[in-house]
C-alpha cells in the first residue's frame, strides 16, 4: 500500500483516499481563450473547488458554484480529473499542486492556469 502526502493531506493508495471530507480550492492567476489562429488573455472570474473524497469538481464564480460528478486518476506525478458530459477537464501536479483546467465553449478552448490548496479537512458541519 502506498502512503503519500499531497497539500498537506496523507493519502493511502494510488488516488485521493481521504478519511475524511477534503476540499481542495484552485485559484487561477491566467487564463486564456483560444481558437484554430490565436489565443487572448481573459479576465479570471472564476475559480475551482475540487473533492476527490466526494468526488465533485466544482467551477464557481460571484453567483456560486455549479458542482459535477467527476473522476480523479492519478498518473505519475499528476492527477488526472475529468468531468463526464461537461467538456471539462484538469490535471493537477501532486508534487507543487499547480493545476491546469481545459474547458471547451463551442470550438474555442478555455485554458486556466493556477495553484490549489486545502480549505476543509474533515466532516462536513
Amino acid at each position: 500500500m502506498q502512503i503519500r502526502k499531497i497539500l498537506g493531506i496523507v493519502v493511502v493508495g494510488s488516488i485521493f483516499s481521504l478519511p475524511a471530507a477534503a476540499a481542495i480550492r484552485c485559484d487561477f492567476q491566467s487564463k486564456m481563450s483560444c481558437r484554430a489562429d490565436s489565443c487572448q488573455f481573459l479576465e479570471i472570474t472564476t475559480y475551482s473547488v475540487i473533492d476527490p473524497a466526494e468526488s465533485t469538481y466544482a467551477r464557481c464564480d460571484s453567483n456560486g458554484c455549479d458542482t459535477y460528478p467527476a473522476e480523479f486518476v492519478e498518473s505519475g506525478a499528476f492527477m488526472n480529473i475529468t468531468v463526464p458530459g461537461r467538456s471539462l477537464m484538469g490535471k493537477m501536479s501532486l508534487p507543487n499542486a499547480k493545476v491546469v483546467e481545459i474547458a471547451t465553449l463551442g470550438l474555442d478552448v478555455l485554458l486556466s492556469y493556477g495553484t490549489c490548496a486545502v480549505v476543509h479537512v474533515g466532516p462536513v458541519p
